[in-house]
């Protein structure tokens, strides 16, 4: 019997809807070692996705796939969805169901799984509000999210119990790098990110020999990759893109640069945390951003207040970038806040407990 089953409610099966299982996707691999940390807490596991790719899950973990795409595929995968939770229903085995940042399932089946006692979770870090995230927020139990400022709208329901990241894959940090230079970017290349404040800020700060990397897919129209590569250009400075790295190729890639950045205005982007478990200083005006990734501790450990600007961030971190000893300061609190282990046992407990 698992330890994660002395509650008053048993749970014995976990259901998973996400949006992906796919160790070779760069944006959502992540989802199998949430798949792998859950199914130690429960007897079985099932997950219905939309997208199923390569992964190594145990034989004993059941992965489902809906698809999705155009029209026709989007409404074979409602059919889909609808057949797997008629047939998760008839199987009531203290099921408890959850919602990784899949929205439609908790839209489409979750009415039918609250009418048929289902306690539910649902999984949400990101700003974009909308009227299937705000009926699927009605009828879940419990909704997580890294912070209350990454869920778009309050909520009584609402859990912030910080980003969920398997640390074996971050357990050789390189701090005595001696290439270790520059400031990297990983994820969308997008409006949201608001780069061009990286780019001013480098430049505001008149720190030397200093480069910027973008790594990973860039959205929207070529004129968001020619504005930033003009703001760069204006500015004397060296913008490079690199194309998405694997997510096994994450750590390493990081371990090559000096800061991270991260604009998203109020979500806690899960890349800022990889950044920091890799010794990277995290640069950043979220505040929410600072505390979860272990920066103020960096701050205070230098006896400074977190300065509000990304140009004097960089100013004054850059006179500390031999500093080791901060660079494992931060390590050492990103990990403590998002062990992916301590994440989902917060999770599962939550959700698991009697209204």
């Amino acid at each position: 019997m698992h330890s994660g089953l002395n509650y008053s409610m048993k749970i014995e099966r976990m259901v998973i809807f996400n949006l992906a299982t796919d160790e070779n996707d760069p944006l959502l691999a992540f989802t199998s070692d949430w798949i792998n940390a859950f199914s130690e807490l429960v007897n079985v596991t099932e997950v219905v996705s939309t997208h199923v790719g390569n992964h190594s899950l145990p034989e004993t973990i059941k992965v489902y796939e809906i698809g999705g795409g155009t029209i026709f595929r989007k409404s074979l995968a409602i059919l889909k969805l609808i057949y797997h939770g008629m047939r998760i229903i008839a199987n009531n085995r203290n099921t408890l169901i959850f919602h990784h940042m899949s929205t439609y399932s908790a839209f489409i089946l979750g009415p039918l799984f609250r009418l048929r006692g289902f306690k539910q979770g649902l999984w949400y870090s990101h700003n974009r509000d909308s009227i299937i995230l705000r009926v699927g927020s009605i009828v879940v139990n419990h909704i997580f999210s890294p912070t209350l400022d990454s869920f778009p709208f309050k909520s009584k329901k609402l859990h912030p119990v910080g980003h969920g990241i398997s640390l074996k894959r971050f357990d050789h940090p390189e701090y005595e790098n001696p290439n270790r230079n520059g400031i990297v970017s990983i994820g969308r290349v997008s409006e949201v990110k608001r780069l061009d404040k990286l780019i001013s800020g480098l430049s505001e700060s008149k720190v030397k020999d200093k480069s910027i990397t973008l790594v990973g897919p860039i959205l929207g129209q070529n004129n968001l990759y020619d504005s930033l590569v003009s703001l760069a250009k204006q500015n004397n400075l060296l913008l490079n893109f690199s194309p998405t790295v694997p997510y096994t190729e994450v750590a390493k890639t990081l371990s090559d640069y000096s800061m991270c950045y991260t604009g998203s205005p109020k979500t806690v982007d899960k890349s800022s945390i990889e950044g920091a478990l890799m010794g990277c200083f995290v640069l950043s005006e979220n505040v929410n951003v600072l505390e979860q990734t272990g920066m103020n501790e960096v701050w205070q450990a230098i006896s400074r207040e977190a300065p509000k600007t990304i140009s004097e961030q960089i100013k004054i971190l850059s006179f500390y970038e031999s500093r080791i000893d901060l660079r494992k300061i931060l390590s050492g609190s990103a990990s403590e806040k998002n062990d992916l282990k301590s994440t989902t046992k917060r999770i599962f407990d939550q959700s698991s407990k009697h209204d």
